[in-house]
């Protein structure tokens, strides 16, 4: 199976391409970085030009973002799907898309959350992770489709924008110049933590099971407080 990787370099795009590249049955692609060609704001021809020359059997889109203005999250969140969506319906053989969503699609809710419970975002992220899985979804009915909404994911290179990027931060400068401690706000809230590279065997596991429902959530299930990881993370 040949597989175009987007957003390859970030987060969550490097435990995903680890693993796939590291399957026998699988060829992987990486598109192009987003300083290079923005995906989201390229005319037709490029995305034409990229499947044309990927000629994949499935896509993989990890590309996105998490900070910026609403207009800029729409577009990196949106309309790059929308894009994709569209160049895959000008193939005479349309690819498999595999679009990593998010938990923060749902807004808040108490207790374990399920695919069946309505979005309700409260963030101009999670309405633009939104809008781009409502894109993706709308597709299925002539295109292969998954979107794996993630809880919080948690790995290596975390983002310092992150609770747990900017505690593994703050605990690498407290050991290179030793203080009396470390403080945080609070840390009581609870989240859907998952491992990062968790997240990478579930797209690998809707590559290989491509009648599995379209939307599917990827999480532990179940709600860990944050001041548990940050303590985890300070004895670690």
């Amino acid at each position: 199976m040949r597989v175009l990787m987007l957003g390859a370099s970030g987060f969550l795009g490097r435990p995903v391409q680890a693993l796939l590249a590291a399957q026998d049955d699988l060829q992987v692609m990486t598109g192009p970085r987003s300083h290079d060609t923005d995906l989201a704001r390229c005319e037709a021809g490029v995305w034409r030009d990229l499947l044309d020359a990927a000629q994949p059997d499935a896509v993989v889109n990890c590309a996105g973002r998490i900070r910026g203005s609403p207009e800029e999250l729409q577009q990196a969140n949106a309309g790059l799907v929308q894009r994709l969506v569209e160049a895959a319906r000008g193939r005479r053989s349309p690819p498999h898309l595999v679009h990593l969503g998010s938990a923060a699609e749902y807004g808040v809710y108490p207790g374990a959350v399920t695919e069946d419970m309505p979005p309700r975002p409260e963030s101009p992220y999670g309405q633009s992770k939104l809008a781009g899985t409502r894109t993706l979804l709308e597709a299925a009915a002539d295109l292969s489709v998954h979107v794996l909404r993630v809880g919080n994911p948690v790995g290596a290179g975390q983002s310092a924008h992150t609770l747990l990027g900017r505690a593994a931060e703050q605990f690498r400068q407290a050991l290179e110049a030793p203080t009396d401690g470390v403080e945080f706000g609070d840390l009581g809230a609870a989240r859907d933590f998952i491992d990062a590279r968790d997240v990478a065997r579930a797209v690998l596991a809707v590559l290989r099971a491509p009648a599995a429902e379209p939307l599917l959530n990827v999480g532990r299930g179940e709600a860990i407080r944050a001041r548990t990881l940050v303590r985890s993370l300070a004895r670690i």
